[in-house]
């Protein structure tokens, strides 16, 4: 596998994750995602910048390893299989945590599994796309 396009792909990758990640859960679906447990959810004045983008851009790389992995070129191919991938580990996570968990309830890990496949799916496509642009 390439390194550059690997790391160069996932960085693109994580910052738009990261932006689809404001879009959506700090704009479209603020209100659905957010639990009802007192004290869960972080202010935005609380909020641990540091640890946020760096599990973005992490997302951002493991997207661009998978496109890499399958020798991915087609920007559909890059959708569907980071969709199938967004929708695993967002679905196998949120399960878990409100098996285990008082902190959501069945609407929000809906919200958030669906949230997470389209924005791996996208993610995925900016990885593909960055991808094929490098040598």
């Amino acid at each position: 596998m390439n390194v550059k396009k690997l790391l160069v792909s996932g960085i693109v990758a994580g910052i738009a994750y990261f932006f689809l990640g404001f879009l959506f859960y700090g704009v479209l679906f603020v209100n659905e995602t957010v639990s009802s447990v007192v004290g869960v959810n972080r202010q935005m004045d609380q909020m641990i910048w540091w640890s946020l983008i760096l599990g973005s851009l992490l997302y951002g790389v493991l997207a661009a390893f998978v496109i890499g992995k399958a020798n991915i070129t087609s920007i559909m191919s890059g959708i569907t299989t980071c969709a199938v991938l967004g929708f695993l580990v967002s679905a196998s996570y949120n399960f878990t945590i409100y098996a285990n968990t008082n902190l959501v309830t069945a609407k929000i890990i809906t919200y958030d599994i669906a949230i997470s496949t389209v924005m791996v799916a996208l993610t995925g496509a900016v990885a593909t796309l960055v991808s094929n642009k490098i040598k």
